[in-house]
């Protein structure tokens, strides 16, 4: 028996290599078996599946069949779909592997899984030995290994051949189990297998640290801030699991330990139990992730976001709940589960979209302004992202607010002004159609007019009154770029204040700032006004010459 110092020292030297090498690490082990008995279920599953079709028969012979059913239960189930074309693909490795090692399998197996593989490929009748009808069937094709039942393929393909050996070695060495399955096939409705061999695959993903769907989908539920604060720890949500090292799967630890996240930067600063502690929910959180967003179970990409997004989303209810509790973050973590900051953060967001939501129900999305368009787009989805990001920082909830204040302050405005009136002609400006036209361009427009008349009216200008506009507010900078005169967004200012009465005169500055960095950004490069190309800019309505 090998000493458990060795052996965690050849875990550790194999879990230390990259993960293209494992296998060979454990194959070169004289303690191959061992490694692979103590190793987590889902690190040994990726470990053979990096070397599948290759080097995986080498390893499956030293795997319990029990891990290999839970193998199984990884790799060919889709949420609640079965993929017979893997669960094929297991058995043939099997037995490719040893015929025995298929056969201990068997014993292992839910039945209703083999039931759900033959029912897609065999046909079966049941006769008695003296039936008349025995010669019929041997012509139409049926073929028997008991003289009692009596089986034929749907069609020809390349599996029948492995269906025939899978077929003779349970007939062979687990007849009870041979009865059973042909007495079902005939007789019992896929559907009824199906729905309970996918309650054995829950119960035993529960056992690998991935809960039911509607556990999961908990870390999504709707509550205030205040209430969660004061949650405190919660010893139903700190998972159940075996602590030991080698339990936790490398990939999330490897993950986890290498995360520079506020979260884990306060979690160093805490006991050792209390680490522990945070970092198996961490890891049950990230499955609660997984399954919530019906994401796959046995992809490495798949489990690595879902690690990023529960460190994104965790470190954002932990600035949250600094700034409620006045408390330094290794203390909150310390007094608050894993579960319950990301359940803070993620209630940020959400107030944050339901706010957007709200803002919208007064204008079509066609005006947003393009440099908004990926926010908007970010934040209504499903599942809200920070410009194709994860929310991570309280820093981008407060520019979520500001973008948010700036819609709803150019919104306010733009409902003071006719500008409808103007659609037929946008044809015939530098916007094509009026499904160009946008929030920005009707302001600055606005203001281009405001400037150069006096008047408060929206309509295109033309290519004249345009330079005149960009020669009256505009200047070369120092540094050889075009830039617009300082006064510029006082007066902005000014004009959007008597537009929008709603808007607080905090908001209305940030609008105007906002509004003339867009005209900086387009002409930046002009160095000539007289050269400027209509068609390239996008922030004034320009009426093109016929």
């Amino acid at each position: 028996m090998i000493p458990d110092k060795l052996l965690k020292h050849e875990i550790s030297r194999v879990l230390d290599t990259a993960q293209e090498k494992r296998a060979w690490a454990i194959i070169e082990s004289p303690y191959a078996q061992q490694i692979l008995d103590h190793i987590s279920t889902q690190d040994s599953y990726l470990i053979i599946k990096s070397v599948w079709g290759t080097d995986s028969q080498i390893l499956i012979q030293y795997i319990q069949p029990e891990k290999i059913c839970d193998f199984i239960d990884l790799d060919c189930w889709e949420n609640d779909t079965l993929s017979i074309q893997k669960l094929i693909e297991w058995l043939r490795e099997l037995l490719n592997t040893s015929p025995e090692t298929l056969a201990k399998t068997l014993d292992k197996i839910d039945i209703e899984l083999i039931v759900l593989l033959l029912q897609s490929y065999l046909e079966v009748v049941q006769l008695s030995p003296t039936d008349d009808n025995i010669p019929d069937l041997i012509n139409a094709g049926f073929e028997t290994l008991d003289d009692i039942y009596y089986i034929r393929f749907f069609r020809e393909c390349e599996e029948n051949e492995f269906i025939k050996s899978l077929m003779n070695i349970i007939f062979d060495q687990h007849q009870g189990m041979y009865f059973l399955v042909m007495g079902s096939i005939q007789f019992e409705f896929s559907s009824s297998m199906l729905d309970q061999a996918y309650q054995n695959h829950t119960l035993r993903l529960i056992e690998l640290g991935f809960p039911e769907r509607e556990e999961a989908m908990r870390i999504y539920k709707r509550a205030s801030i205040k209430t969660l604060i004061h949650k405190g720890i919660q010893k139903q949500k700190i998972p159940h699991l075996e602590q030991d090292e080698y339990t936790l799967p490398t990939l999330y630890h490897e993950h986890l330990s290498h995360s520079k996240e506020i979260v884990f930067q306060a979690l160093g600063k805490t006991d050792y139990d209390t680490q522990q502690r945070f970092l198996f929910e961490m890891v049950y959180l990230t499955n609660k992730i997984i399954v919530a967003d019906y994401r796959p179970i046995n992809e490495v990409e798949e489990i690595q976001q879902g690690l990023s997004k529960a460190k994104a989303i965790t470190s954002l209810g932990l600035e949250i709940a600094e700034q409620e509790m006045k408390l330094p973050a290794w203390r909150i973590i310390k007094e608050i589960n894993a579960d319950t900051l990301f359940s803070l953060g993620y209630n940020a967001i959400i107030q944050k979209q339901k706010r957007l939501k709200k803002i919208l129900k007064t204008i079509d999305l066609s005006l947003i302004p393009p440099a908004y368009r990926d926010f908007v787009e970010g934040l209504l989805s499903k599942r809200p992202r920070y410009l194709g990001h994860e929310y991570s920082s309280l820093a981008q909830i407060n520019t979520t607010s500001c973008m948010l204040d700036r819609l709803e302050s150019m919104i306010s405005i733009v409902e003071t002004m006719d500008w409808r009136k103007e659609l037929s002609s946008f044809s015939v400006t530098n916007l094509k159609s009026d499904q160009e036209i946008d929030l920005e361009n009707i302001i600055i427009t606005t203001l281009a007019l405001n400037i150069l008349e006096g008047k408060t009216t929206f309509r295109p200008l033309s290519i004249e009154e345009t330079t005149s506009f960009l020669e009256l507010i505009t200047e070369i900078g120092n540094n050889g770029q075009r830039r617009c005169v300082p006064g510029l967004v006082r007066d902005a200012t000014t004009l959007l204040a008597t537009l929008s009465y709603a808007v607080t005169p905090e908001i209305v500055s940030d609008t105007a700032k906002n509004l003339i960095a867009s005209i900086e950004d387009e002409i930046a490069g002009l160095q000539e006004i007289q050269d400027l190309d209509p068609r390239f800019i996008s922030c004034l309505v320009i009426r093109l010459p016929s």
